[in-house]
């Protein structure tokens, strides 16, 4: 009777080659689906940066609204500007620093 009610769905799981990740990098299919390795730290030195000047640019956000709400425009201004230069950077480097 409860096998009437409960039905099991047995499905089969397959892992695509280039989803494998090992030790060494993860294997990608690059051009004419050859197998390429790359380095698991592969633009490494891009990640750290946009890292830095992300947190710079949210810490300079910050301070920019309790400056101009404090009424020291000058320094908000500064900071805005510096919030405004690392959103810019982070553009530019947006493919090199999430791929």
């Amino acid at each position: 009777i409860l096998k009437k009610y409960f039905k099991l769905n047995v499905f089969e799981v397959s892992i695509d080659s280039s989803v494998i990740n090992n030790a060494e990098g993860i294997l990608d299919a690059g051009p004419n689906n050859a197998n390429t390795i790359v380095s698991k730290f592969h633009n490494f030195g891009f990640k750290i940066v946009g890292f830095l000047v992300a947190t710079l640019g949210i810490y300079s956000a910050l301070f920019a609204t309790g400056y101009f709400l404090y009424g020291e425009t000058a320094l908000a201004w500064m900071f805005t500007s510096i919030a405004i230069v690392g959103s810019a950077i982070l553009i530019v480097f947006n493919k090199k620093i999430f791929s």
